[in-house]
């Protein structure tokens, strides 16, 4: 009897109505586990059809997954800076940071962000970078939607992640019926014995018709 495949949301399998066709394997389980969650969360009826009762046939009340998820993501890391090891050595760099941290609004990014990481349990920070920009405003810093974010592993080594990919899914103009997805590509070339060719990080952008 052939052994099944457990991946963290192997759990939510059971509650799953569709599995998106267009992803592989692993990732179209996760994307299908951030629905299911999405679903707790907000209390929907169908979410998990499942009533769990007392001996005496009475129900038994728990609070809505999302004041759980809500309360537990507003006491995680609370209070939550950002700085360096030594402030009177470095107060140059602190002062950089605490500048970038006020544009890019990044406390603020932060608590989104951990809510919907609570919620789905994957967040995702979208760093980057323009050299046109004047000095001081060249890295931007977004949240990205975990069903978005797709990484790359090295074949010989599922440890080492290698590139990844932001998607993002929008109607075709011409035919409604029809999805396109926005690829935005980084990737890392290595030799064949693993080591990294350069420390430059490639970057490619196409459309495909899913």
């Amino acid at each position: 009897m052939p052994v099944a495949t457990v991946t963290p949301w192997s759990t939510t399998a059971p509650f799953v109505t569709a599995f998106p066709g267009w992803a592989g394997q692993e990732a179209a389980e996760r994307l299908a586990a951030y629905q299911v969650y999405h679903n707790l969360y907000w209390s929907e009826d169908d979410a998990v059809p499942l009533i769990r009762r007392n001996e005496d046939g009475t129900g038994v009340y728990i609070p809505k997954p999302k004041m759980i998820v809500d309360t537990t993501a507003h006491y995680l890391l609370k209070g939550m800076t950002v700085g360096v090891a030594d402030p009177q050595k470095s107060a140059e760099l602190l002062a950089e940071i605490n500048r970038f941290c006020l544009r890019e609004r990044f406390y603020s990014r932060f608590q989104v962000a951990k809510l919907k990481g609570v919620a789905y349990g994957d967040w995702v920070f979208h760093l980057t970078a323009d050299p046109t920009k004047d000095q001081g405003t060249r890295l931007s810093l977004n949240s990205v939607d975990p069903a978005s974010y797709f990484p790359e592993f090295d074949t010989d080594d599922l440890e080492k992640r290698t590139g990844s990919k932001l998607v993002d899914q929008s109607i075709q103009p011409d035919d409604p019926i029809k999805t396109i997805g926005k690829f935005l590509r980084y990737w890392q070339e290595y030799d064949e014995s693993g080591n990294r060719i350069s420390p430059l990080v490639w970057r490619e952008e196409c459309l495909w018709e899913m």
